[in-house]
Formats: C-alpha cells, structure tokens, sequence
C-alpha cells in the first residue's frame, strides 16, 4: 500500500503543509508568524500574501471538513465542521468570564 502524505491526502503543497503543522503543534498561529514559515524561491513572503495563501489552505482543508477559524486581530486556529458550528464554539470561548476576554 503506498504510504500517505499530508501532500497526497490533502493536496496541500510545501507552504500549506508547515503552516498546518504550526497550527497543529501550537494550536493558533498570529499573522505575523506566516511569514516566517512560508517561503518562496526561498525567501521569506510578503505579509500581503498571507491572505492568498491562508485563502487557499482553508479552501483545501474545508474540502475535508477542517475548518480555518480566523481570530480577528490575531491569526488562526483549527476546527471541524463547518463555519456555523465552529463560530458558536468561538464565541463560547470568547464571551463574559472566558479565558479570552468577550465583549
């Protein structure tokens, strides 16, 4: 049986692959950390093509019911379902009395 990858089962290429291992490993990745982990021709990105490639990642992803919750202000973290589902749990965690504060 040929062994799996990240690449082969999602469709994720390089830069795709070292952010979602971020996101596993850490659990949220600011912004501003993206950049130092995605490179091109081997230098690092330009913080204005985060958007494209965080864009693209959570399009992969979704296809395989992972979902690429965005924390306005910071960064991401990881979720299952879809984006109805993984709002609510987002707002449970940020409201009156959460470790996040709330508003």
């Amino acid at each position: 049986m040929p062994e799996e990858t990240l690449q082969s089962t999602l469709g994720l290429d390089y830069n795709e692959i070292e952010i979602l291992l971020r996101l596993v490993a850490w659990g949220r990745l600011a912004r501003e950390q993206v950049p130092a982990i995605a490179v091109r021709a081997h230098q690092q990105i330009k913080i204005s093509s985060v958007n494209a490639i965080i864009g693209l990642l959570r399009k992969k992803l979704a296809a395989h019911d992972i979902a690429l919750i965005t924390i306005h202000g910071f960064g991401w973290e990881l979720g299952r379902g879809g984006p109805r589902k993984n709002y609510r749990a987002y707002r449970s965690q940020t409201g009156p009395g959460s470790q996040y504060g709330g508003r």
